[in-house]
């Protein structure tokens, strides 16, 4: 039975396509500053209002996808705008390892594949064209979002034959992940006809609840900033960071053809990065590696809250930055999304102590290298600094920039111990390979057959590891 049309919960995520990124969430004909049900689809369970349990890998804040997920893109012409790009194209710019088209780097599926360390594998079918019933111009002109109404129900309708939706519903759990509209042209009014968005289909195809879903357009070029930060919304559930800079794709609008990665934050919560817990006892000296293990301090008395930092360097996805070194946020579970200056539910911890993101909602410059901790600029993160610290948490002896940089925690005596973890993707498939656990800790071997073995013939425990090769290259690993 197919639900009706009207009966479906109006859900919208306006995504910008000038800079900056102008978006917004819709529910009901509110903004809201994040989905309302997000605390629900984290994991499926828990109630409206409480954090969701801690999900399998990560923190579990946010949905977390399957490996493999696949998404659905049915792609839409017009009699007055008819499509430039073939069907195949589209495939290629969704799939294809390696895509370029004019300056575009990669496809969506290498943007996600490099981002998360080869752990999330985005797949999407493509199915198309449907010429739609009207020309562009009449749903552009249609009021509010009435015209980006009609031109789902209608591509629902006419792809429902084809398509099996149930194939969408990746963790089984009865709804779909990543339903793509995706339509020939660019879009003409802020927050109006066909303006890029994530919104809710709330239909029911092929025993599966359609839930929520992207809409973007293809412009004259075959760009990955609009698809990409619209994936985020829809599959993972991230807010708009508004005053927040270029430090996410989910922030400010960088870069169409390069957008910047996803914050280091948001993938240690997904499990793309190795995390080691520091607490009030910890008192230890520790090296760390660009796109390699996060660090996070929580706060005893909530444990929505914390710090977390990483080393992170301007290149590759990161490269829209203007500077480099560890970079420091806090996050607060229970603030929902970024709505002030004062009220953000992430945001970095600037070195400098200016807070100059804090004044603005698109923040421009979105970074500077004094917003990083190193030295000479600034290498202790304590009560008694500016910024101060929370909750008895000192970071000091902070070195200078490098690919290697180092740091200590604590207020007493530092054990005789390193922390030594980096993460390059892709994940090994194959051995030798020495076994380390996330303190640093030889535990074991990867064998070329894939088989663990433990020092003096003792078991591994199931759980993450570092594997290292002969030629220093470290992958993050789980061991079940």
């Amino acid at each position: 039975m197919v639900h009706s049309w009207k009966t479906a919960v109006k859900i919208l995520v306006i995504a910008g396509i000038c800079q900056p990124a102008y978006s917004l969430i819709v529910w009901e004909g509110k903004v809201v500053t994040e989905w309302p049900d997000q605390h629900l689809a984290a994991l499926g369970k828990g109630s409206a209002g409480s954090p969701p349990a801690k999900a399998a890998a990560g923190f579990g804040f946010y949905s977390h996808p399957n490996a493999l997920t696949y998404g659905v893109t049915m792609i839409v012409d017009f009699s007055d705008r008819p499509a430039v790009f073939t069907a195949a194209q589209i495939t290629d710019w969704l799939n294809k390892p390696g895509f370029t088209m004019g300056s575009t780097k990669g496809s969506v599926h290498d943007y996600y594949y490099e981002v998360s360390n080869g752990q999330l594998d985005l797949e999407n079918d493509v199915y198309g064209y449907y010429r739609a019933q009207h020309p562009k111009s009449w749903y552009e002109g249609l009021p509010g979002y009435s015209g980006s109404d009609s031109l789902v129900k209608e591509m629902m309708n006419y792809f429902d034959p084809s398509v099996d939706f149930s194939k969408y519903d990746n963790d089984k759990n009865g709804t779909t992940e990543a339903i793509n509209f995706v339509y020939a042209g660019s879009g003409q009014t802020f927050a109006q006809g066909l303006w890029p968005h994530s919104g809710n289909v709330g239909q029911t195809r092929d025993g599966v609840r359609v839930g929520r879903y992207n809409m973007s357009d293809m412009g004259n070029s075959l760009t990955l900033y609009v698809f990409c930060h619209e994936n985020g919304h829809m599959i993972f559930g991230w807010p708009d960071l508004y005053w927040f800079g270029d430090y996410c794709i989910m922030g400010n609008r960088m870069s169409d053809v390069n957008p910047e990665a996803v914050n280091d934050f948001y993938r240690a919560d997904q499990g793309w990065i190795p995390t080691v817990d520091i607490t009030s006892s910890t008192n230890a000296r520790y090296r760390v590696w660009p796109n390699g293990t996060g660090y996070r301090y929580v706060n005893p008395a909530k444990t929505q809250e914390m710090f977390f930092w990483s080393n992170v360097k301007n290149t590759g996805r990161w490269s829209n930055l203007r500077g480099r070194g560890i970079l420091l946020y806090h996050f607060d579970y229970t603030i929902g999304g970024n709505t002030s200056g004062t009220q953000r539910s992430l945001y970095v911890v600037e070195a400098d102590g200016n807070n100059a993101m804090a004044g603005a909602q698109w923040p421009n410059p979105g970074s500077a290298a004094t917003d990083f901790y190193y030295q000479p600029n600034k290498s202790e993160f304590s009560s008694s600094t500016n910024p101060a610290s929370l909750w008895g948490l000192r970071i000091y002896n902070i070195s200078a920039i490098a690919d290697t940089m180092t740091f200590y925690v604590g207020t007493g005596p530092i054990a005789v111990r390193e922390t030594k973890l980096q993460m390059v993707r892709p994940v090994l498939s194959s051995g030798p390979a020495a076994l380390f656990n996330l303190m640093g800790a030889r535990v074991g071997m990867l064998g070329r057959n894939g088989k663990i073995l433990g020092l003096d013939g003792r078991s591994i425990a199931p759980g993450n590891y570092i594997a290292r090769t002969p030629g220093d290259i470290y992958s993050f690993m789980t061991a079940h």
